[in-house]
């Protein structure tokens, strides 16, 4: 229903081949399971308790990028 809904909204707005073709791929369940959440939320709060003056949406400590 998740995937539905996604190309519904989307309504043709975008015509990428991961969306049109793969969307089985692309939209999937959690790696982390019903922890997702939780263990996300740990991870943010250490990398600002690491990075004081880190903004939110900025690389996690050690990366150049978001994966």
């Amino acid at each position: 229903m998740v995937r539905q809904e996604l190309v519904r909204l989307l309504n043709g707005y975008i015509h990428a081949s991961a969306l049109l073709d793969g969307i089985d791929q692309y939209v999937v369940p959690p790696a982390l399971g019903n922890r997702a959440g939780a263990l996300g939320s740990l991870v943010l709060a250490e990398h600002i308790y690491r990075n004081p003056s880190a903004r939110i949406g900025a690389p996690l400590a050690g990366e150049s990028a978001w994966r």
